[in-house]
């Protein structure tokens, strides 16, 4: 790896810091996900080939295509937290 200096702003920088932080991760680990993100082909990297196959799926919401993709049987669920935010929960079709 090589050094890169970046300069930003107050406000971007506060951001940086707490996005990389609510992850547990350091700022350098952040920039470098996120130029990962923007800049290679997904063809070059596992995370956004998956990304991108996820997005050229149907219209369902990614978790669900997640889901789907890996065939995963089993979900923790946060409805909780959607209530307290004040959506109301879908209670199914029947």
């Amino acid at each position: 790896m090589r050094p890169l200096q970046v300069y930003l702003d107050e406000r971007d920088l506060k951001s940086l810091e707490a996005w990389a932080r609510e992850r547990g991760w350091t700022k350098s680990q952040a920039i470098r996900a996120a130029v990962r993100a923007l800049a290679r082909r997904p063809a070059e990297d596992p995370l956004l080939e998956l990304r991108r196959h996820i997005r050229s799926r149907t219209r369902m919401p990614s978790g669900f295509a997640v889901m789907e993709a890996t065939r995963c049987g089993h979900v923790i669920g946060f409805d909780h937290a959607f209530a307290a935010a004040g959506y109301t929960l879908w209670e199914g079709s029947g």
